[in-house]
């Protein structure tokens, strides 16, 4: 998929998991995202996963790809047979909005970049 030129960007979720995976993204894009976690694992036995496993789950193997959205059937196509699941989007929106466990979340992406810079903003 990424020889083909399918993959816009691509992130492995060994460092933080999904919830920092998606957020470095749109940092390195200056792009937003609206993810919803709730439907790219499943449940134990009780029916229920923490919202920490969700969002904050470290998984080697596994990775968050971009794809443009004329290309996602094609890029599916190509993973047949491998688990995949559609999380969200990307969008202009210049927030990343996460859900997870019934609840949400919506951050500015200059609040993400001055945080990973260390920076301090005063408001």
């Amino acid at each position: 998929a990424i020889a083909a030129g399918l993959v816009r960007a691509c992130h492995d979720l060994s460092d933080g998991g999904l919830a920092v995976a998606v957020a470095e993204m749109c940092i390195g894009g200056r792009a937003g995202a609206s993810v919803d976690a709730g439907a790219s694992v499943d449940a134990d036995a009780s029916g229920s996963v923490p919202i920490e496993a969700l969002l904050f789950g470290e998984t080697n193997g596994c990775l968050v790809v971009e794809v443009d959205a004329g290309s996602t059937a094609d890029f599916e196509k190509r993973l047949t047979g491998v688990p995949c699941s559609r999380l969200g989007k990307t969008d202009s929106s210049g927030r990343l909005a996460l859900a997870a466990g019934g609840r949400s979340v919506e951050i500015p992406i200059a609040d993400m970049i001055t945080a990973f810079s260390g920076a301090r903003r005063e408001r």
